[in-house]
């Protein structure tokens, strides 16, 4: 019965994911599912304002989860709070669907420790899936087929950096990535069989996955008069995963006794439920970023960073509870940018306008879904709060996606993306003489 249950859940699921366009809410890129998620811009506001250039630029900002050497240069405690609202147009087949999304992006806190360089700590959301699909309704008025993904997946990062004694200029920081993850799938699939599931009209799966898992990285950023200059490499790492899957199949109630059953009775259903543990691998990430000076106010950045899916790509998508081999082919993935920046004075009593910064940018990506791309453009403004150095950082993207789904139908995503981030400077661990 397993083999043949699989074997109409594979061909349903593709039914519903791929053949008709579902009805969607919530949001997520629908390049990302299934698999390991939709990717989540690993930089602050000030950076999206830059089209996701900027990791090599010192503005006194917060923690940054890639170029973790940057924060040795920092003489002040720094935090930094960043949230992003993404709405997303979908295009498949000549039908439109729109969503949006409200995301918690994550949290730094930065510190000096002296003469032993600076300590920060970043907690960032790396990958999300949220989309609940429906399948058209039937003659009775009801949903046909279900299809849910909730779930996140974060990093939490411990960053020790600083100053090579004898070349001060020189930045070094060690990083340890722990990443904790939290899935959900839930699918709900009438079906009418013959043989063993010929009594069988609705089957469920719902499936929770929890991540745990670490691994290494090193940056080191070079701070030149004229020039900033940085580099960054994670290491593959492992991730334990663990899946409590319950498989449902309704008993006793063929496919001509459906319709006429109140949508309130319970109908029976028999569960199993199975446990599985496994290990994952996460894949490499490595990138490097320039950033040159144009006169006293004015920077031009330059960013590229790229993560090894093709190596482990697939294992995440076989994992998934009703996905087939060769189903999804996945690249390296690739990020380059480009970005201009005029700096505000740091001068507490200068007029507001001469303090605020201005931000604009570009990027372009290969994104892990072989054949998909992406590309963005981007403007940002940094506002300052106060005369201690707060800033509250916008940036607004627009941009276009571009793939196929399972079934080889062509996908176009336009999208708008608003991120904040609140930078708080304070002075915590600092002698009060020094405090101003």
């Amino acid at each position: 019965m397993n083999a043949l249950l699989s074997r109409r859940l594979a061909w349903g699921i593709l039914a519903l994911q791929f053949a008709v366009l579902p009805t969607a809410v919530g949001a997520s890129s629908i390049l990302g599912v299934p698999g390991p998620g939709s990717s989540v811009p690993q930089v602050d506001a000030a950076r999206s304002g830059m089209g996701g250039a900027g990791e090599a630029m010192l503005d006194r900002s917060s923690a940054s989860l890639r170029n973790g050497a940057r924060t040795a240069f920092n003489d002040k405690t720094s935090f930094a709070v960043s949230m992003s609202l993404d709405e997303t147009a979908l295009e498949r087949d000549g039908a439109k669907d729109d969503q949006s999304q409200f995301l918690f992006d994550g949290i730094s806190l930065s510190f000096p420790i002296g003469f032993l360089g600076n300590l920060s700590l970043v907690w960032w959301q790396l990958r999300q899936r949220d989309l609940e699909w429906a399948l058209e309704e039937n003659s009775y008025g009801s949903v046909t087929q279900k299809l849910s993904y909730k779930g996140a997946m974060y990093d939490l990062a411990p960053t020790w950096a600083f100053r090579v004694p004898k070349v001060p200029r020189l930045g070094l920081a060690a990083t340890w990535r722990q990443t904790l993850g939290n899935e959900a799938t839930y699918l709900d699939l009438p079906m009418s069989g013959t043989g063993e599931l010929a009594e069988a009209s609705d089957v469920t799966i719902e499936q929770n996955v929890l991540s745990s898992g670490g691994r290494p990285a090193f940056s080191a950023h070079w701070h030149g008069r004229q020039l900033e200059a940085s580099g960054w490499a994670v290491a593959p790492g492992t991730l334990k995963r663990r899946a409590e899957r319950r498989i449902g199949v309704e008993v006793g109630l063929g496919s001509v006794n459906y319709p006429v059953l109140a949508p309130s009775v319970d109908r029976p259903r028999d569960f199993t439920q199975i446990d599985e543990s496994w290990e994952q691998q996460l894949p490499a990430e490595a990138g490097a970023a320039i950033s040159w000076r144009l006169g006293r106010t004015q920077l031009v950045n330059l960013d590229f960073h790229q993560v090894a899916w093709d190596r482990h790509g697939e294992e995440w998508i076989l994992r998934e509870p009703f996905a087939t081999p060769g189903s999804v082919e996945m690249q390296t993935s690739r990020q380059l940018a480009v970005g201009w920046a005029r700096l505000g004075s740091s001068r507490g009593f200068d007029s507001f306008w001469q303090r605020m910064h201005l931000r604009a940018g570009a990027g372009w990506s290969w994104l892990e879904w072989q054949g998909a791309t992406e590309a963005l453009g981007a403007v940002g403004v940094g506002l300052p709060l106060g005369r201690r150095g707060t800033l509250l950082d916008l940036a607004f993207q627009a941009g276009v996606r571009q793939g196929e789904d399972l079934g080889g139908t062509a996908l176009d995503e336009t999208f708008l993306a608003a991120r904040v981030t609140l930078n708080g400077i304070g002075t915590w661990g600092e002698p009060t003489r020094r405090r101003r």
